[in-house]
């Protein structure tokens, strides 16, 4: 199974590509909404990898695609500027199993 990135800036795409993974570089709510489609439906790919950005712009489709469970898995990661919010995984644990970790 491959995997793909979808990001807003070409630094993020870049090092990607040097790791072996391809991806769409997306300057605008509609160009995201579109390549993650795309990658969503590609029965080829086996990881779509987003960035933080991207997540938060689409978090709805996101979201969406993730409570279905279905391939290919979603992973969000920082930007190039790093982890924009430091309680994101506290809010990701307390979304997905309803408690509070501290």
């Amino acid at each position: 199974m491959k995997s793909v990135i979808i990001s807003a800036d070409n630094v993020t795409n870049l090092g990607m590509r040097l790791a072996g993974i391809t991806g769409f570089v997306a300057k605008n709510e509609a160009e995201m909404r579109r390549a993650f489609k795309a990658a969503t439906i590609d029965d080829t790919l086996g990881v779509v990898i987003i960035t933080e950005e991207v997540f938060n712009t689409i978090k709805d489709e996101v979201t969406k695609h993730k409570d279905k469970g279905k391939k290919p898995l979603v992973v969000t990661i920082p930007g190039r500027k790093g982890l924009e919010d430091k309680d994101f995984l506290m809010k990701y644990i307390k979304g997905s199993i309803g408690i509070k970790v501290d």
